[in-house]
């Protein structure tokens, strides 16, 4: 079992000995608590690709890795930071910020807005035109509640129109990911004209307006539940170019993020039970190491 409360430093001699994760061995040691999560059984649970290996890249040699560059790389990605301490605001956005830089999308999709904070990530880091999509009323779980709900501070920014989904005592509280709260930060940084806000279920979401190959990356941000990531990389699969980047979020295939993180648990599930049927559309599938991110190169 692979120790995470360590420092990704740490991580050197596992990574240089194995330099790939077997998703199929994975899957089977946390597979209670996979089967427990909602979506997880009617995506192959049963009959994971066991020959699934997922190549990991070190952070230097992305631009070796994707082809961009010959010499390593320097971004200030936090090696010594344990993964379970890591935010996508703050760690994986240098390492998204540099693939829309460089890669430079004329058209990028994202499922899962949110308050915008991608969406804008990827419009200050080149000119891509965006298209988004977010459920219109948020996201729930299971058993109704409210997954992006929390108590504000006084001087906290509020969108104009935003209505409190609860009041308790001193505590005001908003749902984060509706209304107004929807994409907020991308109209906050003046990028709205590039934008194309969707509000629809993606597994219902009708794309058919949109060209094979209209997109040059998209990335898979949305609801982590399995099934739901299974229905949006199947989308995708369409809508990406030949050479156009597929990035998955929230994928970090190591024991310690598995048993703490329901949303990496649906996203590595999915990837290893259609792994069979997905990897011949990419010419390389790899996790950037360290980072809560996977990479696909469609081919």
């Amino acid at each position: 079992m692979i120790d995470v409360q360590r420092s990704a430093t740490d991580w050197l001699s596992w990574y240089f000995k194995e330099r790939t994760v077997c998703l199929g061995a994975l899957i089977q040691r946390h597979r209670d608590l996979i089967l427990a999560d909602p979506g997880a059984q009617i995506v192959g649970l049963e009959a994971p690709a066991t020959d699934a290996r997922i190549r990991c890249v070190d952070v230097s040699r992305l631009a070796m890795a994707l082809g961009w560059a010959s010499g390593r790389i320097k971004l200030p990605v936090a090696r010594k930071k344990p993964f379970l301490q890591w935010k996508m605001e703050i760690d994986d956005s240098v390492i998204l910020a540099y693939l829309y830089r460089h890669h430079q999308p004329r058209r990028h999709l994202e499922f899962g807005t949110w308050e915008g904070f991608g969406t804008s990530l990827c419009a200050q880091s080149c000119g891509a035109e965006i298209w988004t999509i977010n459920l219109p009323d948020g996201e729930r779980t299971a058993d109704g509640n409210l997954v992006y709900h929390r108590p504000f501070q006084p001087g906290e920014h509020i969108p104009p129109g935003a209505v409190p989904s609860e009041v308790n005592g001193t505590s005001t509280f908003y749902q984060t990911d509706s209304g107004p709260f929807v994409g907020w930060r991308y109209r906050m940084a003046g990028v709205s004209h590039r934008v194309h806000q969707i509000l629809a279920d993606s597994r219902t979401w009708d794309d058919s307006d949109l060209d094979d190959g209209f997109f040059d990356s998209i990335l898979i941000d949305g609801a982590h539940r399995s099934d739901i990531v299974v229905s949006d990389t199947e989308k995708a699969l369409r809508l990406l170019r030949s050479g156009g980047l597929m990035i998955w979020h929230d994928f970090c295939p190591v024991d310690e993020v598995m048993d703490k993180s329901a949303a990496t648990r649906g996203v590595v599930n999915a990837i290893c039970a259609r792994w069979n049927a997905w990897s011949p559309s990419f010419k390389s599938v790899f996790w950037i190491w360290p980072s809560y991110i996977l990479i696909g190169i469609k081919r």
